[in-house]
């Protein structure tokens, strides 16, 4: 019995170790999407400054 627990205690370790490694691969997919939205909201804000630029200059 000893022997059974310890080995249903090591699978719930590895699936804890798993579960643990996707938390960290989804934290990382985040960070990078955080990063990419920021990169477009300044590139919408150029774009958005060269539109009022250009409608003043032809205004």
């Amino acid at each position: 019995m000893n022997g059974r627990k310890m080995e249903v205690s090591y699978k719930l370790s590895a699936i804890s170790y798993q579960l643990s490694a996707i938390s960290y691969q989804l934290s990382a997919i985040s960070y990078q999407l955080s990063a990419i939205s920021y990169q477009l909201s300044k590139i919408f804000h150029v774009v958005f400054l060269l539109y009022k630029y250009l409608l003043f200059l032809f205004a």
